[in-house]
């Protein structure tokens, strides 16, 4: 994680401070997904070869799959990529990600037959409007 921070900070013009880099070291990066059971086995490969400079980075992330879509891989990937087995994880809301498709569902029938410039505009334009309940308003 340091070397990552530290890489996107110097593209930057910036340089981190003791305390930060301090910080850095302990914290670590998990990345959760569907099909994260595939990914790790050859990106460390790629990023050496691509992006050397992130290596540092890949090598220490944590890969996990979701709770719910775990139980459609085989044995092996609950032990290895399920929350409930890895180090620290605990169990923790994996989907929160996909909580906006319950508001895009509902634009569905309205923007299957727009072309895709619209769609899109319109997609966007719908994820960035708030609720009444969050924004405090009555």
């Amino acid at each position: 994680m340091e070397c990552h921070t530290q890489s996107n900070t110097r593209r930057q013009g910036h340089e981190l401070f003791p305390l930060q880099l301090a910080f850095l070291a302990f914290i670590d990066c998990v990345l959760s997904y569907d099909i994260n059971c595939g990914y790790p086995i050859y990106s460390l490969d790629h990023f050496e070869a691509q992006f050397p400079e992130e290596a540092d980075f890949i090598a220490g992330m944590r890969w996990l799959i979701p709770l719910l879509h775990v139980q459609n891989h085989c044995n092996n990937c609950t032990y290895l990529f399920s929350s409930a087995y890895i180090e620290s994880m605990g169990h923790f809301h994996n989907e929160t990600a996909e909580q906006s498709w319950v508001e895009l569902n509902q634009l569905a029938g309205q923007t299957h037959q727009m072309n895709n410039g619209h769609r899109q505009d319109t997609t966007i334009g719908t994820g960035q409007r708030q609720p009444l309940w969050v924004s405090g308003n009555t």
